[in-house]
């Protein structure tokens, strides 16, 4: 059986999906509790990379990582053993999407980033704390991934005119 790479993975991390895909057990850090995240994408540029602590969801996560029969370097397996690919992923995605009537959403796995990070954004962490958190060498690309979900309440509270004054 291999370890579903779902939204509550990624989500739990802001991490990239290829962070996700690609980690290895020696990155699981229990002594320490955290898992060393080592972005791909920014390693021949800035190379920035994140401790993220282990908290009891993620613990469950790699707890059951640990079940799977099949011994590997990697955590999240395919049915083969090896590190899930990218386009598993996708077909995985676009499964979900279907099984819950949702295809007609624009959704891609890099929104389950953006999704995560605006969460915290609304749960009170600042710019500066997410720019760590996503792995990010500028403070502009985290301000980018937070997307504005609040519907602004105007406050404007006007009489109406009585008619000898229309």
């Amino acid at each position: 059986m291999a370890l579903s790479l779902n939204r509550p993975r990624a989500i739990q991390t802001c991490q990239r999906s290829t962070e996700i895909r690609q980690l290895r057990w020696s990155q699981v850090d229990y002594t320490e509790g955290v898992i060393h995240f080592v972005p791909s994408k920014t390693a021949s540029s800035t190379g920035e990379a994140v401790d993220w602590p282990i908290t009891p969801p993620i613990a469950a996560v790699l707890d059951r990582a640990k079940t799977i029969g099949v011994r590997s370097e990697y955590v999240v397996l395919d049915r083969h053993g090896e590190p899930k690919r990218d386009a598993a992923c996708h077909d995985a995605r676009r499964d979900g999407k279907r099984r819950a009537d949702s295809e007609d959403r624009p959704y891609t796995v890099k929104d389950i980033r953006a999704k995560a990070m605006t969460d915290a954004k609304r749960q009170g962490y600042d710019l500066d704390v997410l720019q760590i958190a996503g792995a990010h060498a500028d403070r502009a690309t985290t301000a980018g991934y937070i997307k504005s979900r609040d519907i602004p309440v105007s406050t404007v509270k006007l009489d109406l005119p009585l008619a000898s004054e229309v």
